[in-house]
């Protein structure tokens, strides 16, 4: 992870709350990602595109939330609460 930029690191960390794939929206919600921050990771094979979600392998996964510090992974934590919230009150998915 030492070849990433700050925020492609920062991006990753947070995804890594999700179990499992993720879709755009999600991401942009949870992680604050942007296309080129994705592109970049998928880039670097740290996220791989299936459908029309995305995924990080397990590996990546773990290493990457082992690099979230406390106070942002309670933070991602929450992010990922309030949208999957918002979705099941809205009736969508994702």
């Amino acid at each position: 992870m030492a070849l990433l930029g700050e925020k492609e690191r920062d991006v990753l960390a947070r995804l890594s709350v999700f179990r499992g794939g993720f879709s755009l929206e999600a991401t942009r919600a949870v992680a604050g990602a942007s296309l080129p921050v994705l592109g970049a990771l998928a880039d670097k094979s740290l996220l791989r595109k299936e459908g029309s979600r995305m995924q990080a392998a397990s590996v990546v996964q773990q290493l990457a939330s082992e690099r979230l510090d406390p106070d942002r992974r309670a933070a991602a934590h929450d992010a990922h609460a309030a949208y999957f919230a918002n979705l099941l009150a809205n009736g969508a998915s994702s």
